[in-house]
């Protein structure tokens, strides 16, 4: 907010000004003085439906969006998904309309983390610097996912200490009742030793 604050005003410029001197995961909602939504997509999940009345409801993902909106018996049934990609700014006026522009997402991608500065495998229990030495990129690349997600490193640790591998803790990741499932079924067998 303080980034858009410096620019003096609200519109889908400054927003993509801003956004573009973001750097890791994110995608933001913002709604100006005049009633101007704008969804800026970057690389975290953002899932929008758009209704027949002009309504637009937006979520993280499909499936939490899905839940929220079953809630709800005054919303028409007809809608349509509106699919935006990383750097795409839509922005949905009061009458309606939807105009869209982009930023630029050259800082999308840095991977900053706390961990680069090899002092991780200090804190890390020993039980878990086996992964960390044998499968480092893949490995991170799986823990930063599922916190992008939405996902608790802690759990991701607990599934691979459990045997799963990590193409099937990504599969789970896709499917957020299977994954806590697997984490409830780990955590109960382990309570029964």
């Amino acid at each position: 907010m303080q980034l858009l604050e410096q620019d003096g005003r609200l519109d889908a410029e400054t927003i993509g000004n801003t956004a573009a001197r973001l750097e890791g995961s994110f995608s933001l909602t913002i709604l100006n003085q005049f009633n101007h939504l704008y969804l800026v997509k970057g690389n975290s999940p953002l899932c929008i439906y758009r209704f027949e009345n002009g309504l637009i409801c937006y979520a993280s993902t499909a499936d939490i969006l899905k839940e929220a909106l079953t809630q709800c018996s005054f919303l028409p049934h007809s809608k349509e998904i509106v699919s935006l990609s990383e750097g795409d700014i839509l922005c949905s006026r009061p009458d309606g309309r939807l105009q869209m522009s982009r930023f630029d997402t050259s800082h999308l991608h840095k991977h900053l983390r706390w961990w680069d500065c090899g002092a991780y495998d200090c804190w890390m229990p020993q039980s878990r610097r086996h992964f960390r030495k044998n499968t480092a990129t893949s490995l991170d690349t799986l823990l930063e996912t599922a916190c992008n997600m939405g996902f608790l490193e802690d759990d991701v640790f607990l599934l691979l200490e459990e045997g799963f591998d990590e193409s099937d803790i990504e599969e789970l990741l896709n499917m957020p009742g299977a994954f806590y499932d697997a984490i409830a079924e780990t955590v109960y067998a382990r309570m029964d030793e």
